[in-house]
């Protein structure tokens, strides 16, 4: 498992590094006034959505699954290690989207709130695995090339999903506050049993496969 982590993170390396400089990019852009800190929120999603469809590109390219068939227990392995890997990106954007957002607020060039911030963020991550947990099944069983457009609406709706939650805490949309932490409360129960559903559906499949 270890060794299939790390493979992730090796061939991803480059652009991993790519969606931290658009972070940074995004904070500064906010300094201008152009948007608010809260669109760092969004790009958490963003982040995960995209960054597993580039695993599999890759898989596909180099015959990766193929290989990864002949293991012993290499195919469950390999789709642990690919929703481990998803899970951790999710976390780290979220730690980077959080942190440069506070920074702003504590340097002055934007109005942040620490309970905002942290919800926003939260919410954003979750919204993220919640597609995740969607989009990988179908990755597994349709193939890169054909979930692309199933894979690409899942990314379209929760970008709007991520834009309206930016209007929520900007005050455009008033909801109590309890309610969204209670929401956020009991989300994750929830979220934890939509990923290990779908975690077992795309073993099932992988394990169907013939190659």
């Amino acid at each position: 498992m270890n060794g299939l982590l790390k493979k992730e993170f090796f061939v991803l390396r480059k652009q991993l590094r790519t969606w931290t400089m658009l972070f940074v990019l995004y904070a500064a852009i906010a300094v201008t006034g152009v948007w608010g800190p809260y669109i760092l929120t969004t790009l958490v999603t963003v982040m995960t959505l995209m960054t597993p469809l580039s695993a599999f590109g890759y898989d596909q390219s180099t015959g990766w699954e193929t290989f990864v068939a002949t293991l012993p227990g290499g195919r469950e392995k390999a789709v642990g290690a690919r929703y481990l890997f998803c899970l951790l990106v999710d976390l780290a954007a979220a730690a980077l989207a959080l942190g440069l957002t506070l920074l702003l607020g504590l340097l002055g060039f934007a109005d942040v709130a620490l309970d905002e911030a942290a919800a926003s963020t939260l919410s954003c991550a979750a919204v993220a695995l919640l597609m995740i947990a969607v989009a990988l099944p179908l990755c597994y069983k349709l193939g890169v090339e054909k979930a692309r457009v199933v894979y690409m609406a899942v990314f379209l709706a929760a970008f709007g999903g991520g834009l309206a939650l930016v209007n929520l805490l900007s005050g455009r949309i008033a909801l109590p506050a309890w309610l969204g932490y209670a929401l956020l409360a009991a989300v994750v129960p929830v979220l934890a049993v939509v990923m290990y559903l779908s975690y077992r559906t795309s073993v099932s499949i992988l394990r169907e496969k013939e190659y």
